[in-house]
């Protein structure tokens, strides 16, 4: 893996629903050398899941609190949050986000056999009308919405989180799934990609190895 020369002014932002999932990706692209600062929409899961139902207010907030600051390059560490609104018309150069991962992804996977773990209803409706738009009907995705699941992450340490989420993906398999999509940042693990038993999708991991190689590569 590459490492970047260290800037001395951040001008990378990493955003989440919550502090949690933002200073999740903050850590991550630190570790491979790249600074940023890390942005969260709201403190609590719950009180983001409420947030999201009034998708005008997100946007303003966002643009308060990220938009309109001086970042050349915005990464929305958050499937909930990547879903709400069409970031790249708003800020066409700067954002990086998840919609366009599940594009290619839900032509990919085996629908009928993957289990899709989301933060909460909002996420599942959204990624259920995206794949409308590919011909996918609702009656054919298995979305599971985990919100007390997230909470109990955000209140556990790192190893804790480690294994709740491992006994998450061991339940599907349990039910028969041969792959899963873990469209909740806050499920994110490196080591969940090594899982013998069953594919594992994690957009968000995804998403910040090619935000890393683009940095390499500037």
């Amino acid at each position: 893996m590459g490492f970047i020369k260290n800037r001395f002014t951040p001008k990378i932002a990493v955003v989440g629903g919550t502090t949690f999932d933002a200073n999740k990706g903050a850590v991550y692209l630190r570790k491979r050398g790249i600074p940023c600062d890390a942005i969260g929409m709201n403190n609590e899961p719950e009180e983001t899941a409420a947030m999201y139902k009034h998708p005008k207010q997100i946007v303003q907030l966002f643009h308060e609190k990220v938009g309109s600051l001086q970042y050349t390059d915005i990464v929305i560490f958050c499937n909930s949050l990547s879903f709400i609104h069409d970031w790249k018309s708003v800020y066409p150069s700067r954002i990086t986000e998840l919609t366009h991962y599940y594009n290619e992804l839900l032509q990919k996977v085996d629908i009928p056999k993957t289990a899709i773990i989301v933060a909460d209803e909002s996420t599942a409706k959204n990624i259920s009308d995206l794949a409308g738009r590919q011909n996918i009907t609702a009656s054919e995705l298995n979305i599971f919405p985990s919100l007390d699941l997230i909470k109990e992450i955000e209140k556990s340490t790192e190893g804790e989180q480690y294994h709740l989420v491992k006994a998450e993906i061991e339940k599907y398999i349990s039910k028969g799934y041969t792959e899963i999509i873990l469209a909740c940042t806050h499920l994110d693990h490196p080591d969940f990609f090594n899982i013998a038993e069953v594919k594992i999708h994690q957009p968000g991991l995804e998403m910040l190895e090619e935000f890393i190689a683009s940095q390499q590569n500037a």
